[in-house]
């Protein structure tokens, strides 16, 4: 929801850092006009089932009025991505890297440029649906600078999740340009990688995934497509379902080492035994 008119950022919008005692990491990237809570509880379900470090960046501008991002471009966005994930990979982390809609851009840029131990992203806008094909002088003549946003998930001013009502015109023209920059780097993504669309969203063709994994080099990729007609897949009931996918997917491939989950999990069971005991 569009906040009050302030320069102040809005509590709910701010950066998600969970901190755990071990050597990984999920640093995630949200969409453009959403906030760090557009994953919606993945980053807490990551973080106790991988004893993982999360951390959920706050991008520049969001948080405060949807005019905080009139002058704000594709490469602010990234430059402010790469400097904080680069402060993450300086700790020595085995890292996951993993994007939600505009945030996939950013995450597929740090694949293709730093040893990252695994990648996901989620509904990523890359081929265009109508009118979010058009050129954009038509869409600022038609909607005007902002306009209201489509299947919009409902949320009373006391939930704590931070999204604006409205879409920026600026999102088509930064999203184009974030193509094109990514469509030079995919082959240098060779990371374990799952994608995950839905059918019906009304921003991308689902397609969007297929044409992707056919450009990057990874040895070890998932497509995955829901039969859901939203964007905002991470508020829908099929979340659990993909929380659960993602967590197996990085699993499967022991992307942070078989052995060390094996032993947490074998404390999360003694401890759990322990509290029933007591």
């Amino acid at each position: 929801m569009t906040d009050k008119i302030t320069t102040l950022v809005d509590p709910r919008a701010e950066t998600i850092e969970l901190e755990a005692d071990s050597d990984r990491e999920f640093f995630l990237i949200h969409g453009y006009t959403g906030s760090p809570t557009d994953f919606n509880g993945l980053g807490n379900y990551l973080h106790e089932r991988f004893n993982a470090n999360v951390k959920i960046i706050r991008l520049l501008g969001h948080g405060k009025t949807i005019s905080s991002l009139d002058n704000l471009g594709y490469e602010d966005f990234l430059n402010q991505v790469e400097e904080e994930f680069v402060k993450e990979l300086r700790k020595g982390r085995k890292i996951v890297v993993g994007g939600f809609s505009f945030g996939s851009y950013p995450t597929l840029y740090l694949a293709s440029k730093y040893p990252v131990s695994g990648i996901f992203h989620v509904v990523i806008p890359y081929e265009l649906k109508f009118p979010f094909n058009l050129k954009i002088a038509n869409l600022a003549w038609v909607f005007g600078k902002h306009w209201s946003k489509r299947n919009k998930i409902r949320l009373s001013p006391k939930d704590p999740y931070f999204y604006y009502d409205e879409l920026h015109v600026n999102a088509v023209r930064i999203l184009r340009k974030a193509r094109r920059h990514i469509d030079t780097l995919l082959n240098k993504v060779n990371s374990p990688i799952l994608m995950v669309h839905t059918k019906k969203d009304i921003f991308a063709k689902h397609d969007s995934i297929r044409i992707i994994s056919e450009k990057v080099n990874s040895d070890v990729k998932k497509l995955l497509v829901f039969d859901v007609n939203r964007h905002d897949i991470l508020f829908h009931k099929v979340k659990d379902k993909l929380f659960s996918e993602i967590g197996n997917f990085f699993e499967k491939n022991t992307i942070f080492g078989s052995d060390e989950i094996e032993r947490f999990k074998g404390k999360a069971r003694k401890m759990r035994k322990k509290l029933l005991v007591n």
